[in-house]
């Protein structure tokens, strides 16, 4: 489970990047170009001001994890808790990078293929 969900974490900006995310291809059918332009910046700036404030709420427990280095309490006690907090922070990070560096390509222009993530 931890494999999977350090896979998941760390793939988010990837497929970002990538524009294969889920998305409702029918809005963008029904819009003109520029207002699809301008959609994904709406969703650009949301997502980023939402995983800033997921990052924020994020960081003092993953440091605190850190300092004191949880443990899963069971048998084999691993340091899961404390490497799953630390690694949804810095996917947490990673995706804002992503994110900016797409609001970099919008503002240029060099989106490329921006089509639905189907």
């Amino acid at each position: 489970m931890t494999l999977c969900a350090s896979a998941w974490v760390l793939s988010v900006g990837y497929v970002t990047e990538r524009n294969r995310h889920i998305s409702i291809t029918m809005i963008e059918m029904l819009v003109s170009e520029t207002t699809w332009r301008r959609l994904r910046l709406v969703q650009m700036l949301i997502a980023g001001g939402a995983i800033f404030i997921l990052t924020m709420a994020l960081w003092d427990p993953a440091i605190k994890a850190l300092n004191r280095m949880e443990t899963s309490g069971t048998a084999l006690n691993s340091i899961q808790p404390t490497y799953l907090k630390v690694l949804l922070v810095v996917g947490c990070i990673l995706y804002l990078f992503q994110l900016a560096a797409n609001l970099v390509r919008w503002v240029q222009n060099t989106e490329g293929d921006v089509s639905g993530g189907h």
